[in-house]
């Protein structure tokens, strides 16, 4: 990969972070000027907008190899969610992945590549019980695609929607800090590609 294609990769992935930034702001402004209006209308005190907000996340640490190709992979996946009641609740969602990639090439030679894939995307969830809840999240991802050329690694890029559902599993039940754990299925998954459509995701939340 040249100088020119790293810069422009790079401008592409600082916009991509600005744009989910300041969508996540607008979204908590937005909400809560909701909340101060409505509650001012009632004559009533406004409801405190940092206890209906809970964080989550999760990260990925990825190693695999043999004796043509290694693989190193680390991402992290931070999550928002705004409580509308004490069972629903819905947020935006962005995740980054590094991956790095080295390979010998069809003439013998060795090349190396490490591209970024990134997605955002919004969810919304709803708590059947404390510890488990159903999930719903549309999400755009541009993924990075790998592959051993004739002298070097060629590097091209995918944008996928991706709509998942499924169901998922709550320790802390709104108390503090937990970890959570997710099963997924994608709805649009293309049909000519092998891969799975579930995917299990690990992470952490904190008054969720």
């Amino acid at each position: 990969m040249n100088k020119l294609q790293q810069i422009s990769r790079l401008k592409a992935l600082l916009a991509f972070l600005l744009i989910c930034s300041t969508s996540i702001i607008g979204f908590s402004q937005a909400i809560k000027r909701s909340d101060v209006n409505s509650s001012n209308s009632l004559n009533t005190p406004p409801p405190i907008f940092e206890e209906k907000i809970w964080y989550g996340g999760g990260f990925n640490l990825g190693f695999s190899g043999s004796s043509f190709v290694s693989l190193f992979q680390l991402g992290i996946s931070p999550m928002v969610g705004y409580k509308f009641t004490p069972q629903w609740s819905a947020g935006p969602r962005i995740s980054l992945t590094y991956s790095y990639y080295s390979a010998r090439t069809a003439n013998g030679g060795k090349d190396n590549a490490q591209p970024i894939s990134y997605a955002g995307g919004i969810f919304t969830r709803y708590k059947v019980i404390p510890a488990i809840f159903l999930h719903a999240e549309a999400e755009l991802a541009n993924e990075a695609l790998v592959y051993s050329g004739v002298s070097q690694i060629e590097v091209q890029r995918r944008t996928r929607e991706n709509v998942y559902i499924g169901v998922g599993y709550n320790s802390a039940g709104g108390n503090g800090f937990g970890y959570e754990i997710l099963l997924l299925y994608n709805l649009n998954m293309p049909q000519n590609i092998i891969e799975s459509p579930f995917d299990v995701r690990f992470g952490f939340n904190y008054k969720f």
